[in-house]
């Protein structure tokens, strides 16, 4: 901060005191923060987030690895004040925000409709369906990029990249789908590309290397972490087979196993 000369202004200091009641009076217009460490910076970035709508505390609890949402609604604290408030980013700075992600979903867009030769997931065999009846009229290009941002800025698509590796195109949704996929019915709004598909199996590869280490000690404790990490596994499978992506079944046994 010395290096770059960044002191705070008379609205950081206001800002800061809001957002930071049992702190107020610390940080002085022309001086720095009291103190600044990487978990600081941790929760910043927390309240930048979901201050600025561009996450939930689910999300939160993903990223940061929370045990429970309360500890992410802790982090996320005084954010949805921040925002009542109207202390966002610089208008030019959320423009050039929104900019790149428009081109990123116009990008994943093109590959869904134009690049990937094998969709999977519901929505992406309707969409596969779809696909296949326009390019068997003589379509060449199913969607263009100029009529895919249209619909982007318009609202009429919609689409966020999975930690799974997929994408869901449901704007709304806040389920943690690399769990909930194991657990419970398929998400309705997923779809998965050839790239996707890849990147899911090089996450097999390491599930099943991190199993194998894991299963060695022979650890009665180490059980459910075993049972929950090989169902992962196996339920990447089908999602390879669709995508033509060669791959030996997994069938270890967990070697201790509670009677």
């Amino acid at each position: 901060m010395k290096e770059l000369n960044i002191t705070a202004t008379a609205e950081d200091v206001e800002e800061f005191d809001l957002l930071n009641p049992e702190r107020a009076g610390s940080l002085k217009v022309g001086g720095g923060l009291p103190k600044l460490s990487p978990h600081d910076l941790r929760r910043s970035f927390v309240v930048f987030m979901v201050k600025n709508r561009l996450g939930s505390a689910l999300t939160v609890k993903y990223q940061l690895k929370h045990r429970n949402i309360n500890m992410s609604n802790w982090y996320a604290n005084y954010s949805e004040l921040a925002r009542t408030t109207q202390l966002l980013m610089d208008e030019q700075l959320m423009r050039d925000f929104d900019e790149a992600i428009e081109v990123s979903a116009v990008d994943a867009w093109d590959e869904i409709y134009n690049v990937s030769d094998t969709l999977s997931g519901a929505e992406g065999e309707r969409i596969a369906k779809n696909k296949a009846e326009r390019l068997a009229q003589g379509e060449g290009i199913v969607m263009s990029r100029s009529e895919l941002l249209a619909l982007v800025r318009s609202g009429d698509k919609s689409i966020v990249l999975l930690p799974t590796g997929g994408y869901c195109t449901n704007r709304n949704c806040e389920r943690l789908c690399s769990l909930m996929d194991i657990v419970e019915a398929p998400c309705e709004h997923k779809v998965i590309t050839d790239k996707a598909a890849k990147r899911l199996s090089r996450e097999r590869d390491n599930l099943i290397a991190s199993f194998r280490a894991i299963n060695d000690m022979s650890d009665y404790a180490n059980e459910l972490i075993l049972d929950a990490r090989k169902k992962k596994i196996l339920s990447i499978e089908p999602t390879l087979a669709k995508h033509s992506i060669p791959f030996d079944e997994f069938n270890d046994d967990i070697k201790a196993v509670w009677s």
